[in-house]
């Protein structure tokens, strides 16, 4: 059976900087404009010394109902909110470490069949391109990813067609 797609936009992993989470919040600030009811889990380790820079930004950006913090759970848990989730995110900075790897998020969303929007760089953006799974962003460019993520949340065909190409 088809779980019920609940959560819009899922970032899965470490919580950074270098990792998104910024430039995430200011996504998501643009896209509550036209869609007030947004859901968005940010699931993974968030470090001491950045949550409270984090609960900051969310709170001065009124999206404290909108982005769901849930820290490090279970992998088996983790998995599940992906299934849940409609748009899987992977911006990274390119760092020399980020370049060169391959993130494992991208293959867990890839599984759970849902698009990505992840950086245009590296294995990544090879990946991406590749298996037609997803969007290849500037992983600051904020205008480009809200008009991506817009439209990936707008068209249920294509949103699962992308999904599907990276099950596949």
């Amino acid at each position: 059976t088809k779980k019920k797609k609940e959560i819009d936009i899922l970032y899965l992993g470490a919580v950074s900087e270098d990792r998104g989470i910024f430039i995430i919040i200011k996504v998501v600030a643009c896209l509550v404009n036209i869609y007030p009811n947004l859901k968005v889990e940010i699931i993974g380790q968030i470090p001491i010394f950045i949550k409270n820079k984090i609960e900051y930004e969310i709170n001065k950006n009124k999206l404290n109902h909108i982005i769901i913090l849930r820290g490090y759970i279970d992998y088996t848990d983790a998995i599940e909110y992906i299934y849940r989730s409609k748009i899987g995110l992977c911006l990274l900075s390119p760092t020399k470490n980020h370049i060169k790897s391959y993130p494992t998020k991208l293959f867990d969303y890839m599984t759970a069949g849902i698009p990505i929007v992840g950086s245009n760089f590296g294995y990544l953006e090879k990946i991406i391109n590749e298996a037609k799974c997803g969007y290849a962003v500037d992983h600051d460019n904020v205008d480009n990813i809200v008009r991506i993520i817009k439209k990936l949340l707008l068209q249920d065909n294509e949103r699962e067609l992308m999904g599907y190409n990276g099950y596949v």
